[in-house]
């Protein structure tokens, strides 16, 4: 390969999300092992913070001359990953991750898509330019064999469409893991909720009353129990609701740098998640997990049908939480031997690296051209 090849990311970076900054956190490890030599510019709502975080370049994602910038300069866009390509709230976010691979098109730039999901509840006309957008591009990889279906149904060309794991089961290779790694008498329980719209809020409150009790009843045992809002702004007022009806059995952990999220997850003994990347996380950690299955129309069901397809843990609906069935599910799973959940994620992770191998390896022969 001659010469740095300057690769742009669009996705949403900086936003002090921790899923969406593990993914970040993974996309630009994968480049750099299969690109060494690439220079990487990330488009991010915080780009000082996202430069800082991750040791790249970085411009403001809203901001369309930055943007066109970064591209006229760049060889090959990636957007990616997870679930950017949807219209639940606003079709706005959509457009404007298909418009920015429209510039980059135009402007005779590389574009691959990495890990994304391409849902068929996507309203007509979003899914047709979804569809359009992407067989217009150098490679797509999607994280759902739904999604990948529903391309290949399209007429999206086989040797241009893969299947890969969502980038934050890799996470298990990031240099400074080993490192994290501390001794401790003590276990550690983790919490990872998400905060409800105010539609919601009779399950909220159910949910709250469950897992509160659930966490006292672990008061008087030799345990620590940290609770992390993984979206600080949207899981932050829950976060501190839960702390404060559990009577003080939880520590908030209010996380600046993500390499401080993974930090607790390596030291943990399970995961207690309604986020999908928490549970994600825990899985490729090798941590025994308990998945809460939020309400459909919360998330799409999106947690539902990527974490089961793709993560083994134990799963409970939202609605279904019993504080004494839980303490005894956490119970059970803190007194096994952890190294089966170990042999389980470096099983699952051997076959699942397959598909981004293939991905990475054909994206730098692109840039080979």
């Amino acid at each position: 390969m001659r010469g740095t090849k300057k690769i742009a990311i669009s996705g949403y970076y900086g936003t002090h999300n921790a899923g969406d900054e593990l993914i970040c956190a993974s996309l630009t490890m994968m480049i750099r092992h299969y690109i060494p030599d690439a220079s990487i510019t990330v488009f991010s709502a915080d780009p000082r913070r996202t430069s800082s975080m991750y040791n790249v370049a970085s411009v403001q994602r809203k901001n369309p001359f930055a943007i066109l910038g970064a591209l006229r300069t760049t060889d090959m866009l990636v957007t990616g990953g997870g679930g950017i390509f949807q219209d639940v709230t606003s079709s706005l976010s959509l457009y404007y991750y298909l418009l920015v691979i429209c510039c980059a098109r135009l402007l005779g730039k590389i574009t691959v898509i990495y890990a994304v999901d391409v849902s068929p509840e996507l309203k007509s006309l979003n899914r047709r330019l979804v569809v359009w957008i992407c067989s217009r591009t150098h490679m797509v990889s999607v994280r759902t064999e739904q999604s990948r279906a529903l391309l290949a149904e399209s007429g999206m060309p086989k040797e241009r469409l893969h299947r890969v794991c969502d980038p934050v089961f890799l996470c298990n290779e990031f240099p400074a893991i080993h490192s994290e790694q501390t001794a401790s008498s003590r276990k550690k329980i983790i919490w990872v909720i998400r905060e409800y719209p105010r539609r919601f809020a009779d399950t909220r409150s159910t949910l709250m009353d469950a897992l509160s009790n659930t966490c006292r009843l672990w008061a008087q045992k030799p345990v620590d129990q940290i609770l992390i809002p993984f979206h600080a702004v949207e899981d932050g007022r829950l976060a501190e609701d839960l702390e404060k009806q559990s009577n003080g059995c939880l520590s908030l952990c209010t996380w600046e740098s993500i390499h401080s999220v993974v930090a607790e997850v390596v030291s943990a003994h399970v995961v207690i998640s309604s986020r999908l990347h928490g549970l994600i996380l825990a899985c490729a950690l090798g941590k025994p997990c308990v998945g809460i299955i939020p309400d459909a129309r919360v998330d799409g069901g999106k947690m539902k049908q990527i974490s089961r397809e793709n993560t083994a843990g134990i799963f409970i609906e939202d609605r279904d939480i019993e504080p004494q069935k839980l303490y005894e599910v956490i119970d059970t799973l803190l007194n096994e031997d952890q190294s089966r959940y170990r042999q389980s994620r470096d099983q699952y992770i051997r076959s699942a690296k397959t598909g981004c191998e293939q991905f990475w390896n054909a994206t730098a022969q692109l840039l080979n051209r």
